[in-house]
């Protein structure tokens, strides 16, 4: 009787192994449409933070809106240290931007933009490793 149930119990394991593995595969899609990539950078030269923000846009682009933010690690959260905004007309972001300088603590860089091709929009965002200074 153990024997049963135990193969019973098998069987439908197996079979939603199955289904999951085929309907992960058939969901798969671009994460976006108009930006082919997001990078956020964060590196320590002499106690200064280096805030640094990419993002590479497909030729349809016509305007990117971008906030750089430096955040530092509290007991609980992420708090906003400081926050550069930008805008530029054409297909592709690149900047840096200095701070400090800065105590000791977890420090990380967000970039969160919004990239325009015409009237269509689309959010991008990404978030740097951490950096313990």
């Amino acid at each position: 009787m153990k024997k049963r149930i135990f193969s019973m119990v098998m069987a439908v394991l197996m079979l939603f192994t199955f289904n999951i593995g085929a309907y992960a595969e058939s969901t798969v899609q671009p994460r976006y449409s108009y930006t082919n990539s997001v990078l956020a950078r964060l590196s320590v030269e002499s106690q200064q933070a280096v805030c640094t923000g990419i993002i590479d846009c497909n030729s349809s682009v016509t305007k990117v809106t971008v906030k750089i933010i430096l955040q530092k690690k509290g007991v609980f959260k992420w708090n906003n240290v400081t926050t550069w905004t930008d805008e530029v007309n054409g297909d592709n972001y690149s900047r840096s931007y200095r701070y400090g300088p800065v105590d000791s603590g977890k420090y990380r860089v967000k970039v969160e933009a919004t990239v325009y091709a015409g009237t269509a929009s689309e959010n991008v965002s990404a978030t740097s490793s951490t950096v313990t200074v």
